[in-house]
C-alpha cells in the first residue's frame, strides 16, 4: 500500500499508532538510530581488510593477496581495505567509519548456526528467543514498537520483550483501500487485530518510495533492502533501532571471485542505506558484524573454511572515526588460533557495547542487562 492509499483511512488510525505510540519525553537527548547488519555466512575479514604491513600476510595468502594487492584502498596503520570496498573507504576518510580488526563472539566452534546463534542473542550458551538487540531498545527508555526487522521473520537479535516489527518486500499485488476499510471494521470488536492490522498499515505507510522492479520483489537485492530501511528510518520518528543481513560469505570455494561480487554488492547497499537515511545520516550508528571468520591459509579449492576472528565496522554519521580499531595479533603461525585462525583479541559485543552507548546513552546498568558481564569500548577514534 502506498502512501496515496492510505489517505482514506486516516481517520481510523490515530497519529500515535503511525508514530508507533512512542512519547519522547524521556528518550535519551541523542534520539539516534541504530542499525546492525548481520553478515551471514562467515565473511573473511582478512580479504576485506588486510594488514599490508605483516609479512606473513604474503607468505600465508599469497594468492588471495596478490589478486586484490594492486588496488587496495589505504587505510591507516598499515591496513587496506578490499578495492570494491569503494564506499567504506570514503566513509573512512570522512571519519565516518572504524573497522575493528580481530573480534569474535564467544563462540569457538565451527557451526554457522549455533555461532549465529551466540552472535545474535549476545550469550553464550546463547538464547534463541532474547537477542541483544531487543534487550537494547528495552533499556533505552524507549517504548512501542521501536524496532524492526527487514526480514520475513523476526531474527533472534530482536526477539525478546520488546515489541519488534518486521517488512520485506512482498510479490504480491498490493490491496486496494476498501479491503483496509473492510478489515478494520471487522476487526473492530478485537484489539488484539486491530491494533496488528494498524500497525501494518503504519510501517506500509513509511515505505512510500519507488516500487521495486519486478525481478526485485520475489529476489531483492541488498541495496534495494538497504535503501527500505533507511528510508523507513527517516520517516518514521518512532523507529530508533534497525537490522538488515546480507547472505553469501561462506567461501569455501573459489573465493576471489565470489568475495568481489560479495563486496561489491555488500558496498552498493551500504551507499544505498545512507541514501535512504538522507539527513538522518548524521544521528544515526550503524554496525556490521559476521558470526566467524575464516582460515588463515587457503584450502585446496581457492577457498577458505571456517576460522575463528574476522572484522567488525562500525560506521554512521554519529561515529568520530576514521582509525582501524583493536588489537592486532599476527598471522605468524604460532600467533595463530589452533595454529589455523586469527587469533580474536576482542569480543565483538565490547565493540556494540560502545556503540549502543553511543547511539542511546546506555548506563552501565542498562548495558549489563544487555551483555551481563562484557565491558564496553568506546568506538569512537
Amino acid at each position: 500500500m502506498q502512501r496515496r492509499q492510505f489517505i482514506g483511512l486516516g481517520a481510523a488510525v490515530s497519529a500515535s499508532l503511525l508514530l508507533g505510540g512512542t512519547a519522547f519525553a524521556g528518550a535519551p537527548a541523542a534520539a539516534r538510530r541504530f542499525v546492525w547488519i548481520n553478515l551471514r555466512g562467515a565473511m573473511d575479514g582478512l580479504h576485506a581488510v588486510l594488514p599490508t604491513f605483516d609479512p606473513d600476510l604474503g607468505k600465508q595468502r599469497a594468492t588471495l593477496l596478490g589478486a586484490v594487492e594492486s588496488g587496495l584502498l589505504p587505510l591507516d596503520g598499515g591496513f587496506a581495505l578490499h578495492p570494491e570496498l569503494k564506499t567504506l573507504h570514503a566513509w573512512f576518510r570522512e571519519k565516518a567509519l572504524s573497522p575493528v580488526v580481530a573480534v569474535a563472539s564467544p563462540y569457538r566452534e565451527r557451526s554457522h548456526f549455533a555461532a549465529q546463534d551466540v552472535l545474535e542473542s549476545g550469550q553464550s550458551p546463547a538464547n534463541a528467543e532474547n537477542g541483544w538487540l531487543a534487550r537494547a531498545l528495552a533499556g533505552s527508555g524507549l517504548s512501542g514498537n521501536t524496532g524492526v526487522a527487514i526480514a520475513r521473520s523476526v531474527p533472534v537479535v530482536l526477539r525478546g520483550d520488546q515489541t519488534a516489527q518486521t517488512w520485506y518486500p512482498s510479490a504480491l499485488p498490493p490491496a486496494d483501500q476498501d479491503l483496509y476499510q473492510r478489515l478494520l471494521a471487522l476487526y473492530a470488536e478485537d484489539e488484539a487485530l486491530q491494533l496488528r492490522l494498524q500497525e501494518g498499515m503504519a510501517t506500509r505507510l513509511a515505505m512510500d518510495m519507488t516500487p521495486p522492479a519486478s525481478g526485485e520483489l520475489r529476489h531483492p537485492s541488498f541495496a534495494s533492502l538497504g535503501r527500505a530501511c533507511g528510508e523507513m528510518l527517516a520517516e518514521n520518528p518512532a523507529l530508533r533501532g534497525a537490522t538488515l543481513e546480507m547472505g553469501g560469505w561462506d567461501t569455501h570455494n573459489q573465493q576471489i571471485a565470489r568475495l568481489t561480487q560479495q563486496f561489491r554488492q555488500l558496498d552498493a547497499g551500504l551507499a544505498a542505506l545512507r541514501t535512504g537515511l538522507g539527513g538522518a545520516w548524521s544521528s544515526t550508528v550503524i554496525a556490521i558484524g559476521t558470526e566467524f571468520g575464516r582460515t588463515v591459509a587457503p584450502n585446496g579449492t581457492g577457498g577458505t573454511d571456517h576460522g575463528t576472528a574476522s572484522v567488525m565496522f562500525l560506521a554512521g554519521g554519529a561515529l568520530s572515526g576514521g582509525k582501524v580499531l583493536g588489537d592486532w595479533p599476527g598471522l605468524a603461525y604460532a600467533s595463530l588460533h589452533q595454529r589455523r585462525d586469527l587469533r580474536p583479541t576482542s569480543d565483538v559485543r565490547e565493540w556494540l557495547g560502545g556503540a549502543l552507548q553511543l547511539a542511546w546513552g546506555l548506563d552501565d546498568a542498562a548495558l549489563q542487562r544487555v551483555f551481563p558481564g562484557v565491558r564496553p569500548r568506546r568506538s569512537q577514534a
